[in-house]
């Protein structure tokens, strides 16, 4: 539906061409109607009887046959003539008696066969015994009557319009309402909706329609959300570091001092790295899920051992978070899986961090990874705020932090859990945050130890 260019009010093209395409249709309905009963060529009723009328007295005296088709005559203004298969005049009435049949359409007429007729003249056997051995020719000025005609045509027309008033309306507005959406998205208005519901062609691409622009909107608030955290997440190692120049400009800083603003500066110039690779990678993880072709990215996998894994992530975490215990448990034979090793890597080491920045030192976090049928189940389980039932779900969102979670003993840009299932997923896995019924979260991995990375994605470890 398209605005008009001077008044800007939408023209309703498509429900008057739905409803213009159906008066149409009507109109030749009609007009099919119409010449139909025009051409017909059926006698009227009396005429296609006169033989019976004919025969009811052929057997009384000529003198009555004959005032009878007199009648007959006078009563429809018809001309009447009687003749023997021989083609001999036996009686006419009328000023214009109608000739006889040919010789060859009488005959095809007395076999049973049927001559060509049509008005104004029907020809019609008699069977009068052995009185009159013929036929009757019957001509008339019959024309039907276009009143009749006119009425039905015009009740069909009214009756049908009627009913594809509705028909039209019904089509057009969900399309009207569909167009008037997608021209509010268009200036900038997001939370525009269809509200359609339907299980029909129209109601689906209504909800396709309304899903693509709740993924849309999702989108840009996430972009939105991106730039006020890197902002805000940038601007403060930045002050870090502008300080930590300004006081080594100054002449009377030692050696020591110096060193020690010079490794204030790597810590930052290290956090700052370390953000914007959370983002680059979270930017390569969305075009390898949205494009399988894309060149820029790939995944490199090889056999990944779980036990040495869990040893190096253990590691990792100590040297990060000595004050906390760590209790790492990991099942006997279990098999390698097929996974990308710095991916896997930074997965378990965010769950890890993830679970002592919402725990106390004092409460222990576990790292199991176990086998179950056909899965490796991977889990670490933390004793500490826990997560909230409504929150359990969009904590695996990107840029997504509880309220606690923004206070500045935790901080981050909340892309470490949306990391995770993104790279989980990429490995044909799932991961999901489970109330832990003591106390705290436990999160779960399941990993298909079968599951196969395409070629596409596969390149060898040694080349990264």
């Amino acid at each position: 539906m398209t605005g008009h260019p001077k008044s800007g009010k939408p023209r309703r093209r498509i429900f008057w061409r739905i409803y213009l395409y159906g008066l149409l249709f009507c109109v030749a309905l009609a007009c099919a109607f119409a010449l139909m009963r025009f051409f017909d060529d059926r006698p009227p009723p009396m005429h296609a009887n006169i033989s019976k009328l004919i025969e009811a007295d052929c057997r009384s005296e000529p003198g009555r046959l004959r005032t009878t088709i007199n009648n007959i005559s006078l009563a429809f203004d018809t001309n009447i003539s009687i003749y023997s298969w021989d083609g001999s005049s036996v009686m006419t009435a009328g000023p214009n008696p109608p000739l006889p049949l040919p010789p060859e359409k009488a005959q095809s007429l007395r076999s049973g066969g049927m001559p060509d007729k049509g008005p104004p003249m029907f020809a019609i056997p008699l069977h009068c015994a052995d009185r009159i051995d013929g036929y009757v020719v019957s001509s008339f000025k019959w024309r039907p009557s276009p009143w009749p005609v006119l009425v039905t045509v015009l009740a069909v027309f009214g009756l049908l319009a009627v009913i594809l008033l509705p028909l039209a309306r019904t089509i057009a507005r969900p399309l009207e309402r569909i167009t008037s959406t997608a021209r509010k998205l268009g200036r900038g208005d997001f939370s525009a909706r269809t509200g359609i519901k339907g299980s029909d062609e129209i109601g689906l691409l209504a909800g396709t329609f309304d899903e693509m622009a709740e993924r849309l909107e999702r989108l840009l608030r996430s972009e939105r959300d991106l730039l006020a955290n890197i902002s805000h997440e940038i601007r403060t190692p930045l002050a870090r570091i502008q300080l930590a120049v300004e006081l080594c400009d100054e002449k009377d800083a030692d050696v020591e001092s110096l060193k020690g603003h010079l490794k204030g500066i790597t810590g930052d110039l290290a956090e700052l790295d370390r953000l914007l690779n959370d983002v680059l990678t979270m930017a390569r993880l969305d075009l390898v899920s949205s494009d399988d072709k894309y060149p820029g990215f790939a995944m490199r996998a090889k056999p990944l051992q779980l036990k040495v894994l869990a040893e190096e992530a253990a590691s990792r975490f100590k040297e990060k978070w000595a004050q906390y215990r760590l209790d790492v448990s990991v099942d006997d034979d279990m098999p390698p899986i097929i996974a990308d090793p710095a991916m896997f890597r930074r997965v378990l080491d965010n769950l890890l961090d993830n679970a002592a920045r919402y725990s106390e030192p004092s409460n222990p976090i576990d790292l199991f990874i176990g086998r179950r049928d056909s899965e490796c189940v991977i889990e670490v389980r933390d004793l500490g705020i826990g997560i909230a039932d409504e929150n359990r779900e969009r904590v695996f969102e990107p840029f997504f932090r509880t309220d606690y979670a923004r206070s500045k003993n935790t901080g981050g840009l909340g892309l470490g859990l949306a990391l995770c299932r993104k790279i989980v997923v990429a490995h044909g896995g799932r991961i999901e945050a489970i109330k832990n019924p003591e106390a705290g979260t436990l999160f779960r991995i399941n990993l298909p130890f079968d599951h196969t990375i395409s070629q596409s994605e596969i390149k060898p470890a040694g080349d990264r």
